[in-house]
């Protein structure tokens, strides 16, 4: 596949109330979550440019990304994290995890979105079921 650098073009811009550290498309390209150095996770509606606040996060929301084909997850610097169901016709809190004591400063899904791994600022990564959304292995980055 050749991409051709000179066709990309800017559709709509959107602006946040304060600097923005993440974004992620849900799985089915309809939403754009955005998270940034407030409480606020910014929902925009692709095909209308509608934008909407979702709640649930208590600090900055600093990652954001898609797992399986449902859902976006996101986590903040306040330790947790948030499965936000995109099927409906606005994304819709699934699920939140007090994942660690402080910031998240990683987030990864499997693909199937069964499997999440958050990380921390000391270096400990847990790895999550999401079904029950149980712990099942911690390890420390050295």
């Amino acid at each position: 596949m050749n991409i051709d650098p000179t066709k990309p073009r800017q559709l709509a811009e959107h602006k946040h109330d304060a600097p923005l550290l993440c974004c992620a498309f849900d799985p089915l390209g309809r939403f754009v979550l955005a998270g940034g150095r407030d409480r606020h996770l910014a929902c925009l509606d692709v095909a209308t440019g509608a934008k909407t606040n979702l709640e649930g996060h208590e600090s900055w929301v600093g990652n954001a990304v898609r797992a399986g084909a449902e859902l976006v997850l996101t986590a903040d610097f306040a330790g947790a994290a948030i499965a936000w169901d995109c099927t409906g016709d606005s994304p819709k809190q699934r699920w939140k995890l007090s994942a660690h004591a402080s910031s998240i400063y990683a987030l990864a899904a499997s693909q199937d979105g069964k499997l999440v791994a958050t990380g921390d600022r000391e270096g400990v990564i847990r790895l999550w079921q999401t079904g029950d959304n149980g712990q099942l292995h911690q390890f420390k980055v050295d």
